[in-house]
């Protein structure tokens, strides 16, 4: 037996019996890369390859007792064949579940497990004897199992869930071990670092779930202590079973939906009636746990080749740039950063182990450089060893430098991000491909990790791997490549190698070409420029330094010349041009120290004191200069600037301090004492007692006045900062720096944790003068030493940019642009707080800063970091309107800084538009036109649709805007975009892509800019169109206008397209959300002629009175633009006369067809504007309203032409007018014989009595104020009289009511408002005349004087409409008994607190034929009632305070409801809404005002409702706990709702109104147009009044 087979026959007895006798039996298989799956303790037959034991060399083992040991693997004995078993499910019992096929067997660490049923096996046979192999496949009854199903499916809070098979408690107890069992008598086990017991399974959480509570545990993500982890879904179908996958990503966007309406939670679980059903549900569970034990096992059997992180890495590049790529991309490479510590720590621990004997051998792959070098899970390890080339060594040349070979591997990586970053720049990652790699540095020693690439020595063409023998410039295409990107890094081509060929970069930098045609570029070590060597005469010479000290990316960008990757070196021996490229490196390299570096000590000197605490590190490299150079900037730096002195000594000394702690591990650590925990301590502890002068009375040299300074001295050269004060051995250095600080970075440096102990020492010592020492470390101190992990900025770029992308995919989830379909509703991102938006966009900024000190010159990241900030204003500005003196204007102007530097590295579009953005949001559009102008140096097509869509964005298109920078922005944006699109051909592409949008947009903004009238916005207009025109010149007098300066514009866009404006200016004629006002393109109509036969054709299909009362409101309170409506000539259906202007006067001679002439608040100047009062009224009238108009002058005699006939006008309103009684009697002349419905309010009728003896058809009269009315003067031919006065000219004592109802025979319907009215005091003789439509209010001691419960049966018999309002003064118990007298009542308006349950009995009981009905709710409890209501459909209710749960009994009382109105309720919650939602199912009207205590809740429920299916109109008025989401959740789920009323509760987001005005186009956004369920009260001040077309008495309100 050789030795290799001998000494893995050990380590098979050893493992094997490991396995059976641990009791931590929770280990990691190295095989198996998927690092975060949490699976059972069952591994693969075949065991690691990494560990050398090949199952071939395993021989075979003595039959061992059965208490000893278990051999890993069964002997090889020959067996006799057995038949195949069919491999099919077996019928089984009821009441058992077979898990695993009888065929079917598995491999348990090397031991044969089956399950009971499985074929019998030849006993002769040598069998293992372990737990395994003599447990059961289950456990427990079927009752047992179905009752902790029982418990599953109640939800028990707290429950543990287990991996929801008896099998696994088999598995769990094989080591005897004590585990926690969990209620459902299972426990689990898994194979991680550390045993997860069963509580963990506390945070189950069914998020994740699309199915019922039924759904497997498969398919739900229960947390840490799931068989698999939370990011595997075992029943999905694309589970892929070859673990080469990256199946670990983590998705935010796409994971399943859960549905709580699948939660069963009122059911009672077992009290289903349908036992079939039952039975039929428990096999179904009984089948999915089948499935998903037969889906674990076969997953135990999946073999690991190794993931194949390169071509994962690939593909993820080469994906579209989404949230998934970055998602996926950031933990990819977060796989790979802990893949390569995992088994780089291996490498390490074992280095000094013989070959044969290593986990881990090392492979020959060639090169020169990188000493020894390994594979492991498709990962090339190379340590960083100085190697000897010839008779020297590379870096040291006569002695080793390790040194220099560690730098050489950070130069490495350096020289990767800066390669990949440039061909990111130059648009050619899609071509030539790069490695993953990181630096793992631990017990002082460096090696590096890099995927493994598809390539050969025979792939090479490009540069060179044998020396310089065979240079190769193969390509063409990589050849361009290379030149163009290299031109972009700042370096020189040159030849290179022995036999030369002109390449790019140094020789030994390779690129391959793969098999699959892909391009490979690696070993960029040497890829920048070396930092040039001067011997004591200052002269440059050739060096071994310039393999490792290269000059920084930063500084090359700003180098006037391009420099040679190889000056100084042999590659560059047969160059002719060899002394010049020398020369140009020596130039820089001089110019790096006596500028570039006192540059930077000014720079940093005029920071201010509250900037002086920086990042030294970050600071230096963005500035261009390298960390060994800190003493040469220390010492320029001001005696006076302390702090920045004392930063930069920090940094120097924690430097000094890793090199010397990483020395001593490597001299300490050697042979068998690399993996010894003990020596590595006490080496940490010896060292750190050392700094901290622990020996200092043992003769021992001082170590803050001598040894630091020696070794500061060594790294930093002669010139290493430190004064001549500093520098004498009597001063102690601790005293310039901060020892808490220099430890703080050390240990972040190293890898070595220190207790709190040391820390809370520290911070006393360098706090507290009286504390003078320094602590002793302690070996229990050292609490831990890792390795120290360098990549690139991948990950943190990978994950800065991912954080980015779903911050935006909140900000903007509900954004809406014009020309595209919205979105479906996110109703989650509608909500005014942005708590999650601040926090991932503050992770962004924090993981993309990370990124950017390795990349200082990425100009995307600094792109990156300019948008965070700008996005955080956006996001205040809802909050802080631009606060410029606050956290705002600090963004905003870091957001500058950062751009301008992302362009110093790299010119592109993004970041000018950007920049340009930012000055718009500071209000220097001055800046903000000189950045756009950027733009022209670049082809439109590269920033054409990135302007358009941050155009779109800004733009106001779908609502008024809310800030005014948007506006800004947008209208600036497009002013820009049009002018290019103007300038290119017709023809061209982007033309027909983006003019006509863009010219829609732009006259948009300016539309709703001026019906703003906000100087604001005037200004800003104003401003951007001198910016835009500079050479306009303007005349002293000149006065902005909007319409003046824009029209010419406008004029240009109408003759671009003459159908521009239709969709818009159709919907304008409605009030729908954020249509644009009317009134704005009457505004332009002077400016722009080609608007005027557009607006023509528009008011003659759709006339002024269709239009909504809001929008007419803001036209006819402009004199200017109605003056302008009125020049167009064209006909008009309805006028508003608001204004003294006689100009609109003389143009009402024009107007032909106007049907309705409402003038209101007016005070009329003279006797000409008197007279046009009488002008406006015109023969086509139907409504005549006047209110408000004054006249104080003597009236002048209206002349008789004046005085003509209106055949057609039926409804005059006269309220509040100042006239003399001449003037009214002229003013009756024209309307008393036409007159039907007449409201009349303090008109002297007692000087004109005879007025009303000529109004033969007046109908309907209302009066108010009016208080010397004769009745005999009534006209007979009344049917409705309303009185809101006194008659006081009536005499006392006489009777009223049965002479005014002789007068007016034929009322019925009777309005009588004063509770001192002389009708009440004849209640008796009133009850006597019937009338269909009665409104009364009075108190109850005028119904208890009259008796009010008795003689009603004329009125029973006629009454159909009921109004009563009865004021608490008073008694009177029969209110319940009068108003069920009234039999026939269909409407009923009942204003009494005292109506109770009692009285509502009483009117269901007897007011069969009722159908809407308004009360008074203060004593309504809403108890269960004998018997509903048949026909009552319409209910208001006001001041409801009804126990909670009555609420479940208002659709059972009125089961036929349709309208609803709630008021000023008293404890409407969303518990007592949701009970009424239960009986409550076809709403078609609801209405709820006031109620405070209605949140979200209420309205998802009512979405949840089937009231969805019938709801037509919405009125939430003053209820500001719902938010946006629930107006948007209520538009989006009513499918037949038409309007939506929101008085008082405006939306909280722009984003909202946005939304409405693009998605919801049919919604109104007011419910006024709409018939009213009852009637209402107008306000005399109101514009919707004035214009309204119904008189109130009549019977359709």
């Amino acid at each position: 037996m050789s030795d290799d087979q001998q000494h893995n026959k050990t380590f098979a007895n050893v493992f094997s019996y490991w396995v059976v006798k641990d009791k931590n039996v929770n280990r990691q298989n190295n095989n198996n890369n998927n690092n975060n799956n949490v699976r059972p303790i069952i591994i693969p037959k075949k065991l690691n390859q990494n560990n050398n034991v090949n199952q071939s060399q395993i021989q075979q083992q003595p039959q061992q007792p059965q208490q000893q040991p278990v051999p890993l693997e069964q002997p090889q004995q020959p067996q006799q064949e057995k038949p195949q078993q069919p491999q099919q499910q077996q019928q089984q019992p009821k009441n058992n579940v077979t898990f695993i096929n009888n065929s079917y067997q598995t491999n348990l660490r090397g031991y044969q497990a089956s399950s009971a049923s499985d074929e019998k096996v030849d006993e002769s046979e040598d069998q293992p004897v372990s737990a395994y192999s003599i447990m059961p496949m289950s456990s427990g009854s079927e009752s047992e199992r179905e009752s902790n199903r029982n418990l599953f499916r109640r939800g028990v809070a707290g429950l543990n869930i287990s991996s929801s098979d008896s099998s696994n408690s088999a598995y769990a107890n094989v080591d005897g071990a004590d585990r926690p069992i969990n209620s459902s008598g299972y426990t689990v086990v898994t194979d991680t670092e550390n045993s997860y017991n069963s509580s963990t399974y506390s945070s189950y959480s069914p998020i994740h779930s699309t199915g019922s509570i039924y759904t497997p545990l498969s398919s739900y993500s229960a947390g840490g202590a799931s068989t698999y982890s939370t990011f595997y879904n075992l029943s999905s179908p694309n589970i892929n079973s070859n673990n080469n996958n990256n199946n670990n990503n983590i998705n935010y966007s796409n994971g399943s939906n859960y549905s709580n309406d699948s939660m069963e939670f009122d059911k009672p679980i077992g009290d289903s009636t349908d036992d079939d059903n039952d039975a039929y549900d428990n096999n179904n569970r009984n089948d999915n746990r089948t499935e998903r034990e037969r889906s674990l096992l076969q997953s135990r059997e999946v073999k690991d080749v190794g993931r194949d992180w390169n071509r994962e890495f690939q593909n993820l590049l080469r994906m579209q740039p989404t949230l998934d790529k970055f998602q996926k991309l950031t933990f990819m490479a977060m796989d790979f950063v802990k893949a390569a510590e995992t088994y780089g720590r291996i490498i390490i621990k074992e280095m000094f182990m013989p070959v044969k004997s290593k986990t881990i051998p090392p492979i020959d792959i060639g090169g020169v450089a990188g000493g020894e070098k390994y594979i492991c899970q498709n990962i090339l390890f190379k340590f960083a060893y100085d190697q000897k080339i010839g008779g020297s060594w590379l870096y040291g040349g006569k002695v080793p430098s390790d040194f220099g070979a560690s730098k050489a591997a950070g130069n490495e990586l350096r020289g990767l991000s800066f390669f990949f970053q440039n061909i990111m720049d130059h648009d050619c990652a899609d071509r030539i491909n790069v490695p993953l790699m990181c630096i793992i540095d631990y017990y002082g020693y460096r090696l590096v990790a890099i995927s493994l690439l598809p390539i050969t020595k025979k792939t090479l063409i490009y540069g060179s791997c044998d020396g310089g023998n065979t240079v190769h410039d193969d390509v063409p295409e990589v050849n361009e490549i290379m030149e163009r990107v290299s031109k972009g890094m700042n370096l020189s081509g040159h030849l290179s190698g022995i036999n030369p060929k002109f390449i790019y970069g140094p020789g030994d930098f390779e690129i391959h070409q793969s098999a699959n045609n892909e391009f490979y570029a690696l070993d960029f070590a040497r890829l920048l420029p070396p930092q040039a060597y001067f011997d004591d005469s200052g002269n440059a010479i050739a060096h071994r330094d310039v393999f490792y000290r290269l000059l920084r990316p930063e500084f090359l960008r700003t180098w006037e010349k391009p420099l040679n990757s190889d000056a100084f070196t042999g590659w560059s021996s047969c160059d002719p041009d060899q002394e010049q490229h020398n020369q140009d490196v020596a130039d820089a390299t001089k110019h790096l120290f006596d500028v570039v570096i006192r540059q930077a000590a000014l720079e940093l000197e005029a920071r201010t004191e509250d900037e002086e605490s920086f990042d030294v590190a970050v600071e230096v490299h963005k500035l261009g200069i390298n960390l060994r150079h800190l003493g040469r900037l220390r010492s320029q730096i001001d005696s006076h600037k302390k702090q920045i002195r004392k930063h930069i000594l920090n940094e120097m000394i924690v430097r000094v301090l890793k090199g010397e702690i990483k020395d001593e591990l490597r001299i300490k650590l050697r042979g068998h004492f690399i993996g010894s925990e003990e020596k590595c301590i006490d080496t940490i502890v010896s060292f750190l007692n050392h700094v901290f002068n622990v020996n200092r009375f043992n003769n021992e040299k001082e170590f803050w006045t001598i040894t630091i300074k020696s070794l500061l001295l060594d790294k930093y050269g002669s010139n290493c900062g430190l004064t001549p004060d500093e520098l004498d051995t009597k001063y102690d250095l601790s005293n310039s720096i901060s020892i808490t600080e220099v430890m703080s970075r050390f240990q972040a440096k190293t890898g070595i944790k220190l207790s709190s102990r040391i820390k809370t020492i520290l911070e006393k010592y360098s706090s507290n003068s009286n504390v003078n020492s320094l602590p002793m470390v302690l070996y229990t101190d050292v609490k831990s030493v890792r390795p120290i992990i360098k990549h690139s900025n991948l990950i943190a770029r990978s994950e800065g940019i991912s954080l980015y992308m779903k911050a935006l995919e909140f900000i903007y989830a509900n954004t809406v642009y014009y020309g595209k379909e919205p979105k479906e509703p996110d109703f989650t991102r509608f909500s005014k707080i942005f708590a999650e938006e601040h926090s991932l966009l503050d992770s962004c900024r924090q993981k993309l800063e990370l990124a950017s000190r390795s990349s200082t010159t990425d100009a995307s990241l600094h792109h990156l970091l300019g948008l965070v900030d700008v996005e955080k204003v956006k996001l205040n500005w809802n909050s802080s309107a631009n606060d410029l003196h606050g956290n705002n204007h600090l963004m905003l102007k870091r957001a500058e800084k950062t751009l301008i530097a992302s362009l110093g590295y790299h010119d592109s579009p993004g970041p000018i538009i950007t920049l340009a953005t930012v000055h718009n949001m500071r209000s220097d559009h001055v800046k903000a036109h000189a950045t756009y102008q950027r733009l022209k140096a670049f082809e439109p097509q590269l920033f054409v649709p990135s302007l358009y869509e941050s155009a779109s964005l800004y733009a106001p298109y779908f609502t008024t805007p809310k800030h005014l920078s948007y506006l800004a922005i947008s209208a600036h944006q497009l002013f820009i975009l049009v002018g290019i699109l103007e300038s290119l051909p017709a023809d061209h592409q982007l033309v027909k892509q983006y003019l006509h949008s863009s010219y829609k947009i732009l006259c948009v903004i300016l539309l709703r800019s001026i019906s703003l009238k906000n100087c604001e916005v005037a200004r800003i207009l104003e401003a951007l169109h001198d910016i835009l025109h500079p050479s306009a010149e303007k005349a002293a007098e000149y006065s902005f206008s909007l319409a003046k300066t824009f029209g010419p514009f406008m004029e240009r866009v109408l003759k671009y397209d003459p159908a521009i404006f239709d969709d818009i200016l159709l919907a304008s004629t409605k009030l729908n959300y954020g249509s644009v006002h009317f009134n704005s393109f009457v505004r332009y109509i002077d400016h722009v002629p080609s608007l005027e036969p557009i607006i023509v054709r528009s008011l003659t299909s759709h006339p002024l009175s269709s239009i909504s009362y809001d929008y007419l409101e803001s036209l006819f309170t402009d004199a200017d633009a109605l003056e302008s409506l009125l020049k167009l000539k064209c006909q008009l259906d309805l006028l508003v006369y608001r204004k003294t202007n006689p100009n609109f006067v003389n143009l009402l001679q024009y107007q032909n067809n106007l049907t309705t002439m409402v003038i209101t608040n007016i005070y009329l100047q003279d006797d000409e504007a008197f007279l046009g009062m009488f002008r406006c009224i015109k023969p086509t009238l139907t409504t005549f309203k006047m209110s408000s108009v004054r006249y104080t002058q003597p009236n002048p005699v209206v002349p008789d032409e004046l005085i003509i006939s209106c055949p057609n006008l039926k409804e005059v309103s006269l309220r509040d007018i100042e006239f003399e009684t001449p003037s009214f009697q002229s003013l009756f002349k024209i309307i008393a014989p036409v007159v039907e419905n007449l409201i009349l309010e303090r008109v002297p009728m007692d000087e004109m009595p005879e007025v009303f003896q000529s109004m033969n058809k007046l109908k309907h009269l209302e009066l108010y104020s009016v208080h010397y009315v004769d009745v005999k003067q009534l006209p007979s031919s009344i049917t409705s009289f309303g009185c809101h006065s006194d008659f006081n000219s009536h005499p006392e004592g006489e009777p009223f009511v049965e002479p005014f109802m002789k007068q007016c025979p034929n009322i019925t319907d009777l309005q009588i408002q004063n509770y001192g009215h002389k009708f009440y005091d004849e209640l008796a003789i009133l009850k006597k005349y019937p009338f269909k439509r009665l409104r009364l209010g009075l108190n109850n001691a005028i119904l208890s004087e009259q008796n009010m419960q008795e003689g009603l049966d004329v009125w029973g018999n006629s009454i159909e409409d009921l109004y009563l309002n009865i004021n608490s003064y008073g008694t009177f118990e029969f209110i319940g008994q009068t108003i069920s007298s009234l039999s026939l009542l269909r409407k009923l308006d009942l204003g009494c607190y005292k109506f109770d349950d009692g009285h509502l009995t009483m009117v269901i009981d007897k007011l069969q034929l009722l159908e809407a009905f308004r009360f008074d709710a203060n004593a309504i409890q809403l108890t269960p009632q004998p018997k509903p209501h048949p026909t009552l459909s319409k209910v208001k209710m006001s001041g409801l305070r009804a126990p909670t749960n009555n609420y479940i009994n208002l659709g059972l009382i009125f089961p036929q409801l349709k309208a609803l109105e709630i008021s000023n309720p008293v404890n409407v919650n969303d518990t007592c809404f949701r009970k009424l939602l239960e009986n409550v199912k076809s709403l078609e009207s609801l209405r709820l005002e006031s109620c405070f205590d209605i949140t979200d809740a209420s309205i998802i429920a009512l979405c949840s409702s089937d009231n969805i299916y019938t709801l037509i109109n919405l009125s939430i008025v003053t209820s500001l706990n719902i938010s946006d989401s629930s107006y948007v959740k209520l538009a989006e789920t009513c499918t037949k709702l038409r309007s939506l009323d929101k008085v008082g509760s405006p939306f909280h987001r722009f984003t909202t109104e946005q939304y409405f005005g693009a998605r919801y186009t049919k919604l109104s956004e007011s419910t006024y147009d709409q018939v009213k369920s009852w009637p209402r009260e107008p306000s005399l001040s109101t514009f919707h009044f004035l214009l309204s077309q119904k008189i109130n008495l009549s019977n359709e309100q």
